[in-house]
């Protein structure tokens, strides 16, 4: 059989999450031939029942990939990268869930463009702030108006990530980011589409994008990874601007976390956090005029760039 599309999962103690997340999966409609990879990058635990019936039941096309050992996100998903047989490859989160035409949409571009990969933006994204429109453009070209595509509705060439061997286990957290900077010494070609977006089964306190004392300090040490390729495509003000807006985003999920009301000490630590104010208050003022969400986090990077490139 040619199988069209790998669609990936990999999971960490989180088997509850993972059948709900696998169940959408499977409702994806209109897909040619697929195949679905679960990794469990948890070794201590075994492979629950459930699973093992669903692949008994879709042998050729269902395959789980046992982890001897704790790799951590990006090892998990490069053993996926592997195994796959897709001309085309996509990664869905075990928190995250995807509405029946997700695939199809990401899909369709690739039968009339040359693009190496496709992005989903929601509704309310750097689509209607300007930054972008629907077509086809360089990652360059959208790294410098500020847009980086959302983690969980993305589909690669599979070949385009086996030129930079797929992704980096040099770093800790920002496992998405450090793939995409990686890919700007290759400058493919992205679609963007609109109105594709996954939706969170977890809730925000315990999803991978919680802000964290931990996590701020390992992606302050991936931004040092990345600024050097940042500076070499862009210069030094831009990779300032990158690392700033990065901050910003962060503090902006502190907020949020604050609003959903955790324990008092934790929010105490929380505010005690809330460092350089002032440029944190003009961010939140321009995000809250331009009303932008996450799938544009850097868009004050794009602000600094002077003026916008040709896509």
């Amino acid at each position: 059989m040619n199988i069209h599309i790998s669609i990936v999962q990999t999971t960490y103690k989180r088997w509850p999450e993972s059948k709900r997340s696998l169940d959408a999966i499977f409702e994806q409609v209109g897909l040619p031939a697929r195949e679905i990879l679960v990794v469990n990058d948890d070794p201590s635990s075994g492979l629950p029942e459930w699973l093992l019936s669903r692949a008994a039941a879709n042998r050729g096309i269902f395959r789980v990939i046992h982890r001897s050992s704790n790799g951590g996100l990006a090892q998990a998903r490069n053993d996926a990268l592997q195994n796959a047989r897709g001309k085309f490859i996509t990664f869905c989160d075990d928190d995250d869930e995807w509405e029946p035409h997700t695939l199809l949409r990401l899909l369709q571009p690739f039968q009339d463009s040359s693009a190496h990969f496709s992005v989903g933006l929601g509704t309310k994204t750097a689509l209607n702030r300007g930054l972008v429109d629907m077509g086809v453009y360089s990652l360059r070209t959208l790294f410098e108006r500020g847009v980086t595509p959302p983690v969980s509705c993305q589909v690669f060439q599979t070949s385009i990530l086996r030129v930079v061997n797929g992704f980096g286990t040099h770093i800790e957290s920002g496992v998405d980011h450090d793939l995409w900077v990686r890919l700007l010494d290759v400058n493919p070609q992205v679609m963007v589409r609109a109105g594709v977006q996954s939706h969170a089964i977890t809730d925000m306190a315990a999803t991978r994008m919680t802000s964290s004392p931990k996590r701020e300090q390992l992606i302050a040490r991936s931004i040092q990874v990345w600024r050097p390729t940042l500076v070499a495509h862009f210069g030094p003000s831009y990779a300032k601007s990158f690392s700033r807006s990065y901050s910003n985003h962060l503090r902006l999920r502190r907020l949020h976390l604050l609003a959903h009301g955790r324990d008092p000490i934790v929010n105490l630590r929380l505010i005690l956090r809330l460092r350089g104010l002032p440029g944190f208050l003009r961010f939140l003022v321009r995000r809250y005029l331009n009303r932008g969400t996450g799938f544009d986090a850097f868009a004050d990077v794009g602000a600094t760039s002077g003026p916008k490139p040709a896509p």
